[in-house]
C-alpha cells in the first residue's frame, strides 16, 4: 500500500492511508489562496487528539523552546501551514496584545494630531 500524500510505500496500512503525521496534516488540510492550510477535521493520530497548529509546527520545524508558544503569523485563525507558524518571544499572549495596543494607540494619537493640524490650516475654507 502507498501513502495517499507522498506515494511512499508503507509496510502496514498506516492510519487513514498516510505514512506519517506530516502526510496526515497535509492530506486533511484544505488550501486557501493565501497559502493557509485549514484542517478539515481534528488531527487525531493513534487515538490522541492534537492542537492542529502546535502539532503542525512540531512536525515540520522541531520542538518548541521551553516557555514559548506556537503562534500564527498569518491572520487566519485556524491555519496549520508550518510556514505561517512561529514561536512567541516568551511573552504571554496578553503581553503581546498589550504591546500591539500600545503601538496602535500611538498611531491613533499621531493621526488625531495630524487631523487637528489639517483642520487648523484649512479653517477658512
Amino acid at each position: 500500500m502507498n501513502c495517499s500524500t507522498c506515494s511512499k510505500h508503507m509496510s502496514s496500512g498506516g492510519q487513514a492511508g498516510v505514512c506519517s503525521l506530516r502526510c496526515f496534516i497535509a492530506f486533511y488540510s484544505r488550501r486557501t489562496r493565501d497559502g493557509c492550510w485549514i484542517p478539515v477535521r481534528p488531527i487525531e493520530w493513534h487515538g490522541k487528539v492534537y492542537r492542529p497548529h502546535h502539532i503542525s509546527y512540531v512536525t515540520y520545524n522541531g520542538k518548541v523552546p521551553k516557555g514559548r508558544r506556537v503562534i500564527r503569523i498569518c491572520d487566519t485563525k485556524c491555519c496549520v501551514n508550518p510556514l505561517h507558524l512561529g514561536v512567541s518571544q516568551g511573552k504571554t499572549i496578553s503581553e503581546q496584545v498589550g504591546d500591539e495596543v500600545t503601538a496602535l494607540r500611538g498611531t491613533l494619537r499621531w493621526l488625531k494630531e495630524q487631523f487637528v493640524k489639517f483642520l487648523f490650516r484649512h479653517r477658512n475654507i
